[in-house]
């Protein structure tokens, strides 16, 4: 046995060394200085790792966190910090599979032209209708639904004078039925920039802009994504 020798007022006192360790162990516990305990892991969270071409702002809107939150969740306090390899915890992000790794954005459309809608997206006469049909009340002026780059400029067989764009992420526009195209192939073009003038082009019964959104090269229904008006 060990004991420890202590000169006090009353003379040389001898503590056993495992009963002195109790006593300064009770008086961090009693002063606060208890050791830490492990912080529980998070429910939801996802580790994601650090690379060159990353930001604190594009991880955040990647996965729909704030940037504060990313921060304070990792004792982040200098961007430069960061370097590749480094993996961060992103809160309240449940684990992502490599096949859904890379979010799909939702594009916001604005409406092409100011008429209203003469033939709704879906079967028509026995046949597919692959977009709507909008007349040229409130004027002929085209423009935009997205910001993207001008993929086609030309004449479709029924479409007449036709303009694709690409906006990326799978989605394109589709202009039919054009007087005037304003804008040329490669083009980028901003959302709701003057791009052609309705016309009544191809197999047309009278003026107006047949508008298609389509997905991953499918026509969907443009109503989805269109704001109501």
């Amino acid at each position: 046995m060990i004991f420890l020798r202590i000169k006090t007022t009353f003379g040389f006192k001898y503590i056993h060394i495992r009963a002195l360790l109790l006593m300064v162990i009770s008086l961090l516990i009693l002063n606060g200085c208890s050791v830490s305990q492990k912080e529980a892991p998070l429910k939801i969270g996802f580790w994601h790792t650090f690379k060159q071409e990353d930001t604190l702002e594009k991880i955040a809107s990647k996965y729909s966190v704030s940037i504060n939150i990313i921060q304070k969740k990792n004792d982040i306090y200098d961007s430069e910090d960061l370097v590749p390899g480094m993996k961060i915890i992103i809160p309240g992000v449940r684990h992502i599979t490599k096949s859904s790794h890379k979010p799909v954005l939702r594009l916001q459309f604005i409406w092409p032209a100011k008429g209203v809608i003469s033939s709704g997206y879906g079967i028509r006469h026995g046949r597919k209708h692959d977009g709507i049909d909008i007349t040229k009340d409130n004027g002929r002026k085209i423009v935009a639904s997205a910001s993207g780059i001008v993929e086609f400029n030309g004449w479709k067989k029924g479409y007449g004078k036709v303009l694709i764009i690409n906006h990326g992420n799978g989605f394109r526009t589709l202009y039919a039925h054009n007087q005037t195209l304003y804008v040329n192939k490669k083009q980028y073009v901003n959302q709701g920039q003057k791009i052609a003038y309705m016309g009544s082009t191809g197999k047309s019964s009278g003026i107006h802009l047949h508008f298609e959104i389509q997905k991953n090269g499918k026509p969907v229904n443009p109503l989805r994504y269109l704001q109501a008006r």
